[in-house]
C-alpha cells in the first residue's frame, strides 16, 4: 500500500513535465520589472511600488536586491583589491625589516 502511494507521488512531477505542464510560480514580464526598477530609482518605497503594479512586495524586494547584489559585488571586488595592495605593502615592509634585522616587536 505504501509502496503504491510512493510510486504515485514520485511519478507525478515527471509525468506533468512530460505533458508540458509548467511547474513553479509564473515569471514576471520584463516590462513590469523595468517599471519596478524605474520606480525604485525615483525613490518610491517597496510597498507603494508593489501596490501600484499589483505585484507582491517579495517580488519587488527580489528585483531590488538583484540590482543591489551587483553593486555589492563591485564593492567586494574593490575591497579585495585594496586588501591585496595592503598585504603587498605589508609584506614588502616585513621583508625590509628582515633585511635590516629589525623585526617589529609583537
Amino acid at each position: 500500500m505504501v509502496a503504491l502511494a510512493m510510486e504515485r507521488f514520485n511519478g507525478t512531477p515527471g509525468r506533468a513535465v512530460a505533458q508540458g505542464v509548467k511547474l513553479g510560480r509564473p515569471k514576471i514580464d520584463s516590462a513590469t520589472e523595468r517599471k519596478v526598477r524605474r520606480r525604485l530609482a525615483k525613490g518610491m518605497g517597496i510597498l507603494k511600488v508593489a501596490k501600484s503594479l499589483g505585484i507582491g512586495t517579495g517580488t519587488v524586494q527580489r528585483i531590488s536586491k538583484g540590482r543591489a547584489m551587483s553593486l555589492r559585488g563591485a564593492v567586494f571586488l574593490l575591497h579585495s583589491a585594496a586588501a591585496s595592495a595592503v598585504a603587498l605593502v605589508y609584506a614588502a615592509w616585513l621583508q625590509g625589516c628582515a633585511d635590516h634585522q629589525r623585526l617589529p616587536r609583537a
